[in-house]
């Protein structure tokens, strides 16, 4: 088939540029998109899991960020893919890959494993749990485990407790289906609010392993899992502590963790809003006619307009936010991925109303130029208008008596761009 000449090959995709578009050979999807064939530069040198690291790939899927190859965030490995990187987890471990114990059904399928130290050969877990645990045991491993720990006796757990807990609290050794287990009472949260209110017995368990590392299962670790019941009465009493006027309804769906959503009534505004957890307890999550209102005047925002340049179109973009450099920092990394410099970029600091006021009027006066990149979809306009937002900003800080200020401040990118801060005058 003769190579078709098209000005989009040779363009280099990835953090470190590896993704590499290298020919059009007349392949297209069935709504007749371009399918260019694209080499991974990095996942080419392991031809035994890769082969020649070759893939059709259309200029949108590109565009965005997403790869076929290992380098993708979550590849998508086939079952041969698999298989080579089994046998290589099992090597190194003294365990020997025969096979799945059932039909292929990706990550989700479950493996039979021999341990070549007991010649012991069980079907284990899927291949999710085999690839991402430290350390495999067969059933003889894990009963020479169970073996050895219980030679440990009530004063060995007297002992352990004592020198990592204190002795405040107190435990109790017992065994659950051939797991050794402990039940304990911990001085602060087996008395705390929860258990007042009837949400919690204050006897926490932990496993024999967690015991001896001296690590905690109850509301002291970082890592305790609350219950549906206990997040609405931490809801309830965030609300009642900020004196919000909200009322709890219920969940949005169900819990499940700090991003599962809650449905609140507004009693001020009589609405219904959805906000996720971390939102709420963060200060972010309130209602629209509130959020104006609760975001205090005197909070600095930075409005930003940049101008990026990219083998697929250059544009305009902007924003606000309160951590511009931490926002342009993940700017900068989409860019890198997706082939886009940034080249100059001008910063406006100033109330957060006026921030908001000022981001609404430049999306109403001035054309979208859509990017397909992750904070560009709405935020974006023609290159060519960099300088005329630039202008309709210094206008808008004028009309609204607020005072420019001129100064430099040093962003994560390899220049200095304006920085000009406005305060009422």
């Amino acid at each position: 088939m003769i190579e078709i000449i098209d000005d989009f090959i040779g363009s280099v995709f990835g953090k470190e540029k590896q993704i590499e578009v290298i020919s059009w050979n007349g392949e297209r999807t069935s709504n007749s998109t371009k399918l260019y064939t694209v080499r991974c530069n990095i996942c080419k040198n392991d031809p035994e899991l890769f082969g020649k690291a070759e893939y059709l790939l259309t200029k949108e899927v590109l565009k965005k960020g997403h790869f076929s190859c290992g380098c993708s965030r979550a590849p998508n490995w086939t079952e041969t893919q698999y298989i080579v990187r089994l046998n290589r987890k099992c090597k190194g471990s003294g365990f020997m890959f025969l096979g799945f114990s059932e039909k292929f059904r990706g990550h989700k399928t479950k493996v039979r494993l021999t341990c070549l130290e007991h010649n012991v050969s069980w079907n284990s877990s899927n291949i999710d749990y085999v690839m991402q645990c430290e350390k495999i045991n067969c059933p003889a491993c894990q009963q020479t485990k169970i073996r050895k720990a219980k030679k440990y006796t009530k004063n060995n757990v007297s002992s352990i407790a004592s020198s990592s807990y204190g002795p405040e609290y107190i435990f109790q050794k017992y065994m659950d289906k051939g797991n050794i287990m402990y039940k304990y009472q911990c001085p602060i949260c087996s008395y705390d609010e929860y258990v007042k209110a009837g949400l919690c017995s204050g006897i926490f368990k932990m496993h024999h392993a967690t015991f001896l590392n001296g690590n905690k299962t109850c509301r002291c670790s970082d890592f305790y899992k609350y219950t549906s019941d206990q997040k609405i009465f931490q809801v309830e009493m965030y609300l009642e502590q900020k004196q919000l006027p909200y009322n709890f309804i219920g969940w949005l769906d169900t819990y499940d963790n700090y991003k599962s959503r809650i449905k609140l009534h507004c009693k001020e505004h009589d609405c219904v809003f959805t906000p996720q957890l971390a939102g709420l307890f963060n200060g972010y999550g309130r209602c629209k006619e509130c959020s104006t209102n609760y975001v205090s005047k005197n909070q600095h925002y930075s409005v930003y307009v940049l101008k990026a340049t990219g083998i697929v179109g250059d544009f305009t973009g902007f924003g606000i936010s309160r951590n511009v450099k931490g926002r342009l920092s993940t700017h900068q990394y989409t860019f890198e991925r997706t082939g886009y410099q940034l080249e100059d970029i001008h910063v406006f600091n100033m109330g957060a109303e006026f921030a908001m006021k000022l981001e609404r009027e430049i999306m109403q006066n001035f054309p979208c130029n859509s990017r397909p990149i992750d904070g560009f979809k709405k935020e974006a306009t023609y290159y060519k208008n960099y300088q005329k937002v630039i202008d309709y900003c210094k206008d808008f800080i004028k009309m609204n008596n607020l005072e420019l200020i001129e100064n430099q401040e040093l962003l994560p990118t390899n220049f200095q761009p304006i920085v000009s801060n406005s305060t009422s005058s």
